[in-house]
């Protein structure tokens, strides 16, 4: 069975509002790990629509995130439960960007999928697009950087 992995922060949840609320002078404010901001996440438009298609399909879907904040994953779980995304195989959390291609590599075989925006610096409010995170990951597997386009990665995977 195939697995989609899919980072949360930028592809499932719409974090920037909050990381730009609660950052000040290029740092992020402590407020803006707090679960009950966390919450207030809303989903990225076609999210929950497209993990439950590749469900559908007969993927395995599992989380797999940098929150340092949330180490054990409870948070982000129950953002999960909050807002739909109730077909999630498994929920992974590393401590750092860097440490999501090892993970892949300890845990991805032929045909998985990882997707992610690999966009970082939030709270700068000039967020950039973090290669060697994206070259790092798209050694070890099949990767897509996601730019909000559900439609046309569902098409790319789904659809043939």
């Amino acid at each position: 069975m195939r697995t989609l992995y899919v980072d949360v922060d930028g592809v499932l949840a719409d974090s920037w509002r909050r990381l730009m609320k609660f950052s000040n002078a290029g740092k992020l404010l402590p407020a803006a790990f707090f679960e009950e901001n966390v919450m207030e996440d809303r989903t990225i438009q076609s999210a929950q629509s497209a993990v439950w298609l590749f469900r559908k399909a007969g993927w395995r879907v599992c989380a797999l995130t940098s929150r340092s904040f949330d180490s054990d994953g409870r948070i982000t779980k129950a953002w999960f439960h909050n807002n739909g995304f109730l077909v999630l195989d498994e929920v992974y959390v590393v401590d750092r960007a860097e440490f999501k291609a090892l993970f892949l590599q300890k845990n991805a075989c032929d045909g998985d999928l990882f997707i992610d925006d690999f966009i970082g610096g939030y709270e700068t409010g000039l967020p950039k697009f973090v290669y060697r995170v994206y070259d790092a990951c798209r050694r070890v597997v099949r990767t897509e950087i996601f730019r909000n386009n559900w439609p046309e990665i569902l098409e790319r995977y789904l659809e043939r």
